[in-house]
Formats: structure tokens, C-alpha cells, sequence
């Protein structure tokens, strides 16, 4: 199982397989997002579920990168206009009630301000043996908090060209780039891996709400779109074999990764760019 830790998913969405989810904002049993479509970002959560897990071979939408895999939803922010509404005890209770209810993948598509609580529950959560992979954020500036702490996943975006997404890439949008690691030294944070995260094809909220008319957007991105890219590929490694470390799995996901920057790791890039196929052989 894969927890979306996001704004819900949309709980009737033909191309998802769930499982019983969390809203830590409401404390109620569903992880549903919060409103049908009152606010555009609510659909955030549907659109990094689909990247994870939408299911293959139904004759309709898309396929994730592990289509196999069951999504928790579990419901820790909302929109409310154009503002993002987020408290850290959301947050905390989001992460330890997935971890407590069976969730091997912990996807993270955002980041927030310091916070030793949060810390402390994101410590819990790897003693627990959990995968967590967190964005490094989409300001073309340094890797922000819980990505920069130790032991979870750090990911940002690759362009179409296959280069760090930042505001001259090759897809032309100037409005954002994907953060990275600003010191050569090492002194900070950087990726560990980047992935896609230029118009992606994902689930949107149903019907008339969420990011366009139908079920389904095609341009969603960010570091938000990265994130359940590699999420999905942790989940696979696990599906392949059970007992795999959180550690074990970064390694491999990084080990495996094209380099597409500099010779080796770089503060861009990190290990290079997310590859499904060769995580998935160097596993026994």
C-alpha cells in the first residue's frame, strides 16, 4: 500500500484502487478530499494518486507507475481559495496513522516549515521500516524541510529534455523550477533523485470538479508530479521484495537512476533521473 499524504484523493474515481484512508483534518475515516471541487488545488491528491497507481488494463484513463498497488488516502491539507490551509498536527497524525494502518510507501507531494514534532514522527516512520519520499520543492532554490532531513527520499523534477526542471529549461515555463542542492561542498541538502514533473497525464477529481471538466488532466507538474513517480517505483522494488530497508530501497532507486548531469552525483540532479526498469533488475 502507498499513502497519498495530500490534500485526499477522490474516494470514487474509476481508475484507482483504494483502501480506507484518513482525514486528519476532520479526524473521520475516508481521506476524501474536502470539498467537490470548491478549489482547484483539492484535486492535488487525485492527480499523485494516479502517477502512483491508476490501474492498468481497464480500457480507460491511465496507467501508473505501479498499477498493482493499492493507495491509501489520507488527508492532511485543503485549499481554501488560492491558500493552501496546513497545520503541522495534521501532518503528524496524517503520517503516524498511515504507518500504524499498514502503509509501506509514504508519498509526500509538499513541504512546510521546520518542526521538531514532524521530525520526530518522520524519525518514527523509518524506525517503523516505512519508505517516505518527499518533494524538494518547486522555488528553484535549496531543498526545503522534511526532504532535507536524513533517510527520506529527496526528489525533484526533470524537464522533458531530461535536465533539471528550473525557468529556462526546455519546456518554457519560466514560473518555477525545481529545487536543488546550492552548495558543491555539500554543506546542504541535495536531490537524490529527480523525475518527471512537466505535463504529466494523471487522474483528476471526477466530473465537473477538480482541475478540468472531466476525469483526467494532462498538465499536471512540479515536484508535486515527481514525488509519487518514485513513490510508485519503491512500491515495486517492495512488491518484488518484501524485505527490503527504507535505505535499501533509496539505494537502489539512486544506484539505478540515468545520470543525466554532471559525471556522477551532482547538487542538480543528484543520482540522475528516475529509471523503473533498472531498480526493478537490480532486484533478486
Amino acid at each position: 500500500m502507498v499513502a497519498v499524504i495530500d490534500t485526499g484523493v477522490d474516494l470514487a474515481h474509476e481508475d484507482l484502487s483504494l483502501v480506507s484512508g484518513y482525514d486528519a483534518v476532520h479526524f473521520e475515516t475516508d481521506g476524501g478530499p474536502s470539498s467537490r471541487g470548491a478549489a482547484r488545488g483539492d484535486a492535488h491528491g487525485t492527480a499523485c494518486a494516479g502517477i502512483v497507481a491508476a490501474i492498468r488494463d481497464n480500457g480507460m484513463g491511465v496507467a501508473g507507475v505501479a498499477p498493482g498497488v493499492r493507495v491509501m488516502p489520507v488527508r492532511v491539507m485543503y485549499m481554501s481559495g488560492a491558500h493552501l490551509i496546513f497545520e503541522f498536527e495534521w501532518a503528524i497524525d496524517g503520517i503516524q496513522w498511515a504507518v500504524d494502518h499498514g502503509a509501506h510507501v509514504l508519498s509526500n507531494s509538499w513541504h512546510s516549515l521546520e518542526s521538531s514534532d514532524l521530525t520526530y514522527t518522520i524519525s518514527y516512520a523509518l524506525r517503523e521500516n516505512r519508505v517516505l519520499v518527499f518533494a524538494t520543492g518547486n522555488g528553484n532554490s535549496s531543498v526545503k524541510f522534511p526532504a532535507s532531513l536524513p533517510g527520506v527520499i529527496a526528489v525533484g523534477a526533470s524537464s522533458p529534455c531530461d535536465t533539471r526542471k528550473s525557468p529556462r529549461s526546455c519546456d518554457a515555463d519560466p514560473f518555477w523550477g525545481s529545487n536543488y542542492g546550492q552548495r558543491a561542498d555539500l554543506s546542504d541538502r541535495w536531490p537524490d533523485v529527480v523525475a518527471p514533473g512537466v505535463m504529466i497525464f494523471t487522474t483528476d477529481m471526477t466530473g465537473r470538479c477538480g482541475y478540468n471538466m472531466g476525469n483526467y488532466t494532462a498538465l499536471f507538474g512540479g515536484t508535486s508530479a515527481a514525488v509519487p513517480h518514485v513513490a510508485g517505483v519503491a512500491a515495486l522494488l517492495l512488491s518484488r521484495n518484501p524485505s527490503l530497508t527504507p535505505e535499501e530501497v533509496r539505494r537502489h532507486i539512486m544506484q539505478s537512476a540515468d545520470d543525466i548531469g554532471r559525471h556522477g552525483p551532482d547538487q542538480s540532479t543528484g543520482a540522475g533521473r528516475l529509471n523503473a526498469h533498472q531498480a526493478l533488475r537490480a532486484i533478486r
